[in-house]
């Protein structure tokens, strides 16, 4: 309240805001009121003194909005600036520049160089996200605004878009049906990302008159792009999700309500949970202006390294995702099939590598979707991912222990599997050489800038004690009736090179190497499995090493498995191993037309089973397209070659494999501890008051939240001694922390 004629201000920071030098920020906030208002942020550059001397300048910079009188109803007012390079701290300050009232709200300072983010509350509760910038990277505002709403619940992300309007008689909305052409009319588009670090994506637009289209991004574009992609004639979308749509066209604004099911991106909601998200909009009047929520450099809204963040807020009430899922009633099997039909291959396997233990239970997880899909083999790469007792160093920090590894054999023996340890032997040996005290096993000197230490050298006695050293332990964990030693792409690395390896022939070593591992596991009841790579001259066993010469000499009894990833017709080398004698698994990826038709292949030729291999974690299996249409075919065709061809399959192999894999399962049994009586201070009274009280669900586990809280400190001498009242398997803590408010 301003009643001099002269200028008068609030600083709405009294602390300095740390500034990062080059960005783009923006300030903003509501105003109204009858004096003449505006916005003014302080540049402060690193090492900044104020002047002492009378008269002199000070050195920082100043970013403001011209004055002027708001009037009586709420106005945005909105300033963007660029710091300098040597930018330190800022500083804001809202001004009168007239005599009367004026009235500030909302202020908001957001670094627009930073991608933004939002925490999405759970239903009825909604929050609101904007304004749109254009695509030009500078800042600038869309000239007709736009603003969306964001909701979820524990089947659906929900978005409410307004888009502001003033010539809507002449919008561009021509597509009246569902499909591609929706994104050149006027739309609004929903991205998203189920994986930060990952590319694959989707996205959903949506007209004016409530036609939808969709797109779907793959992680690797150059082996997948789309699971339909490979057909002839393409019959079937992509990406078929059930997402609901409405739209309204109003006098100065038109509305789009969007609701995209979880399962259709392979999400499971849970309370903070991060997705990487977009919000756009296509405007095609006065030359096209395109907008996005988050800040975008170039010239589409594909860049997803410089969209936004969607946090998944919780509730007190309404548990989400896997709790609720829990309680309600399984779906229907997602492949059916006669109850009569017989399987194609004996061993229908998964072939993955070990979890660690932060992937313990998702694994467990997808082993129970694979059961369902009919395989019945699991191929399991140990590697460093178990804490071997004769050698501590080779485990990962976070291997599983001889215990849990053996617990999860059991686990999935008891859903059917039979579960084959693979060791990598040969190549792929830097899991162990990368450690100083095993480099002298390595055939190379120095390490590849790419590979690293690569190869052991096959003619180093030691090398083969260590080896033994570690099937023994695997064995003893695993019990296992077959044994995998791996034996694939060694001559990504040159061998032969060492001073024990020169001068003798390369598919000598390979075939000796081989002979010796065969020869101990054989020794102990064990059959043996090892890739077929280095066997073909077409594949990695031609020149300059032609390790392929190693056939004759490699024994009979041994199964290769043969893996080949390509979208090709025919695959030969199934019925050139099985014409040289040997039992043959053949070894498929995720793309469609390599599944059907080299398990077709294989069948012809009598195979003994298809595999399907996987080089991710097992978290991303449902939420990457090209992994959960892949097990989902590989389950099929596994079992049933020729029953279904590609173009005319009745279910849809990505859909398939997350109705599968999110099918609902218990939270199991869980007691809650009342920490009430060693409570003192009431919630109301500490800075979490905000915290939801009663029933919570928080990954799986239910919690009881009273009014008081347990405020932990640092400096507190000694700990609280809590009864347990029993021996129990596990602890679970819910924590509750604060984090300073954004200005």
């Amino acid at each position: 309240d301003n009643k001099s004629p002269k200028p008068a201000w609030a600083r709405a920071s009294q602390m300095p805001i740390p500034a990062q030098p080059e960005h783009l920020y923006r300030l903003a906030c509501r105003v109204r009121g009858g004096a003449a208002v505006l916005l003014t942020v302080y540049e402060f550059p690193k090492g900044y003194t104020a002047p002492t001397e009378k008269g002199a300048k000070p050195n920082y910079v100043s970013h403001g909005t011209p004055a002027s009188v708001p009037g009586d109803g709420w106005q945005t007012r909105a300033l963007a600036f660029t710091t300098k390079g040597n930018a330190d701290y800022l500083k804001v300050s809202l001004i009168t520049q007239t005599a009367g009232q004026a009235w500030f709200d909302d202020v908001e300072l957001r670094d627009l160089s930073e991608p933004p983010d939002v925490v999405v509350p759970l239903a009825p509760r909604s929050v609101t996200v904007g304004p749109f910038f254009v695509l030009d990277g500078k800042g600038k505002e869309s000239a007709e605004p736009t603003s969306a709403r964001l909701s979820y619940d524990r089947d659906a992300l929900r978005v409410s878009f307004e888009c502001r309007e003033s010539q809507v008689a002449r919008m561009k909305a021509t597509v009246t049906e569902d499909g591609a052409k929706v994104f050149t009319d006027d739309c609004v588009e929903l991205f998203v990302k189920p994986q930060r670090d990952v590319a694959a994506s989707y996205q959903v637009g949506v007209n004016s008159r409530g036609a939808k289209g969709f797109g779907i991004r793959a992680e690797i574009v150059r082996l997948f792009k789309t699971w339909h992609e490979v057909l002839p004639k393409p019959t079937r979308p992509a990406w078929e999700p059930k997402v609901q749509t409405g739209a309204k066209v109003g006098d100065d604004r038109w509305t789009v309500v969007v609701s995209v099911p979880w399962r259709d991106m392979g999400i499971e909601p849970r309370a903070g949970l991060e997705l990487g998200a977009n919000l756009t909009r296509r405007r095609h009047l006065g030359g096209e202006e395109n907008s996005s929520w988050a800040l975008m450099t170039g010239k589409t809204f594909h860049d997803a390294g410089q969209w936004g963040r969607f946090i998944l807020g919780g509730d007190a009430t309404s548990p989400t995702g896997r709790q609720v899922a829990g309680r309600a009633s399984p779906p229907a099997p997602a492949i059916p099939d006669p109850a009569d039909a017989k399987p194609a291959f004996a061993i229908r396997a998964y072939h993955s590598s070990a979890p660690l233990k932060g992937g313990l239970e998702e694994y467990k997880a997808l082993v129970r979707t694979l059961a369902k899909l009919r395989f019945n083999t699991l191929m399991l790469e140990v590697n460093e991912k178990l804490k071997y007792e004769r050698h501590p160093k080779i485990g990962h920090e976070y291997a599983l222990t001889k215990a849990e590894m053996r617990d999860l054999v059991k686990f999935c023996r008891d859903l059917g599997f039979e579960v084959i340890p693979q060791v990598q032997t040969f190549g792929h040996f830097s899991y162990v050489l990368r450690h100083a005290e095993y480099r002298h096993l390595s055939e190379h000197a120095e390490p590849s800038p790419r590979w690293g230490f690569w190869n052991y050298c096959p003619s180093n006695p030691d090398t083969f004690k260590l080896v033994f050293d570690m099937f023994e332990e695997v064995i003893e964990v695993f019990q296992p009736k077959q044994f995998h030693i791996g034996h694939d792409e060694f001559t990504f690395m040159p061998i032969g090179v060492c001073e024990r390896c020169k001068g003798t022939p390369p598919h000598e070593l390979f075939s000796r190497g081989v002979a010796k591992l065969h020869e101990w596991l054989i020794g102990r009841g064990l059959k043996v499995l090892m890739w077929g790579d280095q066997l073909l001259a077409e594949h990695h066993g031609g020149p300059p090493h032609d390790t392929a010469k190693a056939l004759p000499s490699i024994p009979r009894d041994i199964v290769i498995c043969d893996w080949h990833y390509a979208p090709d017709e025919d695959f030969p080398s199934v019925r050139f191993f099985k014409g040289h004698g040997f039992p043959v698994i053949a070894c498929g990826w995720f793309s469609p037309k390599n599944v059907a038709n080299f398990s077709r292949v294989a069948l012809e030729a009598k195979a003994e089973g298809y595999c399907m291999t996987t080089w991710w974690p097992p978290e991303r299996v449902a939420t990457t397209a090209e992994t959960a249409t892949g097990v989902a075919l590989s389950g099929q065709f596994a079992w049933s070659p020729n029953r279904f061809k590609l173009d005319a399959l009745p279910w849809h192999p990505t859909q398939a494999l997350r109705a599968t894999h999110f099918t609902p399962r218990s939270a199991g049994a869980y007691r809650t501890l009342d920490l009430s009586a060693h409570a003192r201070t009431p919630l109301d009274e500490t800075d979490v008051a905000a915290a939801p009280r009663g029933p919570l669900w928080s990954n799986g586990v239910p919690f009881e939240v009273t009014g008081k809280a347990l405020v932990l400190s640092a400096k507190r001498p000694k700990a609280w001694q809590i009864p347990v009242g029993g021996r129990v398997p596990a602890l679970h803590f819910l924590h509750c922390t604060t984090r300073p408010p954004k200005v």
